[in-house]
């Protein structure tokens, strides 16, 4: 996929409100598959083409009783202005820069709003059903909005002697700041509704979550500022990683919990490899062998005294206890250097050791274990980045555990040429099937029987 095709169907999803990842777009449109058209088919998404449907909007659909419609505005002059005159429920209004950039949002807006200012930008506006996007726990793009809200327009000075630029208030599962610059260092009183027009309303599930946020939950902490900053791989800053993602994807792209999504753009920026996900195909493929490629259920065949013998790695990557344990603590830190919260079972993964059987996990979550070990590990990610090493040193550096390179490499390369003859989008939509040894057992019974034994 070429540069222009990206940046094409990156534009397509910001302006469709597709809520799927960008990613999940790219690798379904190396498939031949139109992720984004699907979704405005079932989600009865229209655009407004002549000029009484632009004046219009949702208005109609709205007074017909239809207020799960959506509608795209292309090509928005700069500075036109939107309302919610006429219609039943709340809507939401975003717009998009020609870039594809969202440069102006308005969340859960009520009818009635006369003037919402779109900014001086043209573009696409989209129109959404509220309740496309309420509810759910505070998102991280949340955070971030509200963390640059003030950029370059200094702060107040509070009678005791503290400083402010936002001064939060709640209320009705909303949180707003009170005060709003009107020049740089200069500050105001911000109604309600004054915020609301301003774009800087920020709606939650419940009144706690919106209280929390008042109370300072979107701000950076202490230990969050000491270390996303840190250098690590490719030598770009954490917090330069989480500012591109804003900048070439939108802030929407994670939530508070580090994701595989988030893992695979982290992956992009800070070690160049734009498909991620071919990364991992690529390795499971090698790694689950003949007679259980791609199954997250995998486990290594071993051999003693000639006989075929579950070994010790499990899953997709072949993963034993030690290694389990050792990607955990490194998607961790991820997340920490992220300022993101740790998946829940990352955790229980750290808490407890490791686990020997990482063929009961899912198969993202096992994806989420390499993630980690491809971006924090020994894997020349950087270099594989730039066209400097080859699949094969991927592997071999960064997840082989042979001491024999040439017969380790060997096996590898016998590997890449089945998957000549192959194709690795067979695998995507498989069902799931069992294991070699279970296979063993359904046929011959017996045979395993210690093994099964154990097992329960």
């Amino acid at each position: 996929m070429d540069n222009i095709t990206r940046k094409h169907l990156l534009a397509k999803h910001r302006q469709s409100g597709f809520p799927g990842s960008i990613l999940d777009v790219f690798k379904a449109y190396d498939q031949g598959i139109d992720l984004i058209g699907q979704f405005e088919q079932q989600n009865n998404i229209q655009t407004a083409q002549t000029p009484n449907e632009q004046q219009q909007g949702l208005r109609p659909a709205h007074q017909a009783g239809d207020v799960n419609q959506s509608m795209i505005f292309p090509n928005v002059p700069p500075n036109t202005a939107f309302n919610t005159v006429g219609m039943k429920e709340p809507i939401n209004i975003e717009k998009y820069n020609e870039q594809g950039h969202l440069v102006k949002s308005y969340e859960n807006v009520p009818p009635g709003v006369q003037n919402l200012p779109t900014g001086p930008q043209k573009g696409t506006v989209l129109e959404t059903p509220a309740n496309m996007q309420s509810g759910g726990p505070i998102k991280h793009f949340q955070k971030r909005k509200a963390r640059h809200l003030r950029d370059d327009m200094g702060y107040q000075e509070n009678p005791d002697g503290s400083r402010s630029t936002h001064l939060m208030m709640s209320g009705d599962n909303y949180a707003w700041p009170s005060i709003h610059p009107t020049s740089p260092g200069n500050y105001e009183e911000q109604t309600f509704d004054e915020a609301l027009e301003r774009g800087e309303m920020f709606e939650f599930k419940n009144e706690k979550q919106a209280d929390r946020f008042a109370r300072g939950s979107w701000k950076t902490s202490r230990w969050e500022r000491k270390n996303i900053d840190k250098k690590q791989t490719g030598g770009a800053k954490w917090q330069d990683t989480s500012n591109w993602v804003d900048t070439e994807y939108g802030p929407d792209q994670y939530g508070d919990t580090l994701n595989l999504n988030t893992l695979d753009l982290i992956s992009e920026h800070r070690q160049g490899i734009k498909q991620p996900w071919a990364v991992r195909d690529t390795i499971a493929y090698h790694e689950t062998g003949n007679h259980q490629r791609m199954q997250p259920n995998a486990v290594q065949i071993s051999t003693n005294k000639g006989k075929l013998v579950p070994g010790t790695g499990r899953g997709k990557y072949q993963y034993d206890q030690p290694s389990t344990l050792t990607a955990a603590n490194r998607v961790h830190r991820i997340s920490s250097y992220m300022g993101l919260e740790t998946p829940s079972f990352i955790q229980e993964l750290r808490d407890t050791k490791g686990t020997d059987r990482a063929d009961t996990l899912t198969s993202k979550q096992q994806d989420m274990l390499y993630m980690g070990d491809l971006i924090q590990g020994d894997a020349p990610g950087v270099k594989y980045g730039k066209g400097d090493a080859t699949i094969e040193d991927l592997w071999y550096q960064g997840h082989n555990r042979r001491t024999d390179e040439k017969k380790a490499r060997g096996e590898f390369q016998e590997s890449m040429r089945g998957l000549q003859t192959d194709t690795l989008s067979n695998y995507n939509f498989m069902a799931p099937k069992p294991n070699y040894f279970d296979v063993k057992k359904q046929r011959h019974g017996g045979a395993t029987k210690k093994y099964f034994k154990l097992r329960k």
